[in-house]
């Protein structure tokens, strides 16, 4: 089911590797897709040691992949710290660029108009 989500909404081209997604309660045409990345070592930007979890951030990201409904990724990130030097820093996403709010595909969309 998972793989077929990732189809569904052309995420196949990303290195996305999903532990667990699951969709809200659909209101009239809005979807909201949950996801989770599988747990991979996170080494911390600043001294290379392996980061520990320390929380969950939850980041909405804007997926405009269908025409007439509005589709948003609700992403569960890991936010990591490192027991060596207590750096925290976040996991990686290859989803939206650093500070943005929607995803690549939508943002070159947007410019192709």
């Amino acid at each position: 089911m998972i793989n077929n989500i990732i189809k569904i909404l052309n995420l196949k081209y990303y290195d996305i590797d999903l532990e667990k997604s699951y969709l809200d309660d659909v209101e009239q045409r809005d979807f909201k897709l949950h996801i989770f990345f599988n747990k991979r070592d996170v080494l911390c930007p600043i001294c290379n040691t392996k980061g520990k979890l320390k929380e969950y951030k939850i980041k909405n990201i804007i997926h405009s992949i269908f025409i007439d409904a509005k589709c948003i990724i609700v992403l569960h990130q890991r936010r990591m710290y490192c027991p060596e030097c207590g750096k925290t820093f976040m996991e990686n996403n290859p989803l939206v660029f650093k500070g943005h709010k929607a995803d690549i595909d939508t943002e070159l969309a947007i410019l192709n108009r």
